[in-house]
């Protein structure tokens, strides 16, 4: 069910052009925005409120030797001088700590435009769910905003996940590998904004009711392997990374709440 409320929308615009910015060159701007969000299917504490995955990304920009850090982002993102068409990989469903945080967020996507100086919102994701909810666990698989699932999933299913474009349409792809169920959904909107950028993603979910919007408490997810990631015009490869482009999540004091390393098997974010 899809209804409108006033939500805050964040943007970001750069106080001076060209080069890297700095924290002191990125202003965080808040404004009274109506949107249209979907309604998921949580337990009480949720259904009274509406989770908007990708809204708000809040990001600091380091020295040149030092990964990058934002309040709600954990990960990787890789710039591309060409537009992307795909981005894809396989991950875990997390069993969450629900005792240590009983009411708390957690989703990994993978997208296409939504880390950048021009990024608008929405910007096509795919990804899962992995929720505490007074002390339990939900889950559950989204296209870009907008719950698509056919099928439940559960801790320990393996998932394959893939944003792509055919002739102008962007679509999500989701397969649970563990049940061998599929799901392929085309998004609800054009989507025109820049596709020069590719995530992987362990996002803290951005909690929006009709009085405000504010980042959610991470879930205690543990650790989540991004594997067989991909995105295409190209291929890119864990060889090719560069640390520059790594994702710290932070709090509001400023300590890393999750952080991303890499291996063989691909990136690994950590919650600390």
């Amino acid at each position: 069910m899809s209804q409108t409320h006033e939500n805050l929308q964040y943007r970001r615009r750069a106080r001076s052009s060209g080069g890297a910015w700095t924290s002191s060159e990125i202003e965080v701007e808040k404004e009274m925005v109506t949107t249209s969000t979907t309604h998921r299917k949580y337990p009480l504490l949720l259904s009274m409120l509406v989770l908007i995955v990708g809204v708000g990304l809040w990001f600091k920009i380091q020295d040149s030797s030092n990964a990058q850090t934002s309040d709600n982002w954990a990960g990787y993102v890789w710039p591309s001088t060409s537009g992307v068409t795909m981005v894809s990989a396989s991950w875990t469903v997390p069993t969450l700590n629900c005792r240590v945080t009983p009411n708390a967020f957690s989703t990994a996507w993978v997208g296409v435009g939504g880390f950048s100086r021009v990024a608008t919102w929405p910007f096509p994701q795919t990804g899962t769910d992995s929720n505490c909810a007074n002390g339990v666990q939900v889950n559950d698989y989204w296209c870009s905003h907008k719950t698509f699932k056919e099928f439940g999933v559960s801790p320990g299913d393996v998932m394959e996940a893939k944003i792509y474009e055919t002739r102008g349409r962007w679509f999500c792809s989701v397969e649970d590998a563990t049940t061998k169920r599929s799901d392929v959904k085309e998004l609800d909107y054009a989507y025109s904004g820049t596709t020069n950028v590719s995530e992987w993603i362990v996002e803290s979910t951005t909690i929006s009711s009709k009085s405000k919007s504010e980042i959610g408490k991470l879930a205690d997810f543990g650790s989540l392997t991004f594997s067989d990631m991909n995105m295409s015009p190209g291929r890119w490869k864990s060889v090719d990374k560069d640390p520059r482009n790594d994702v710290a999540m932070t709090n509001a004091n400023g300590q890393v709440i999750a952080s991303p390393s890499w291996s063989a098997g691909g990136m690994t974010i950590v919650y600390k």
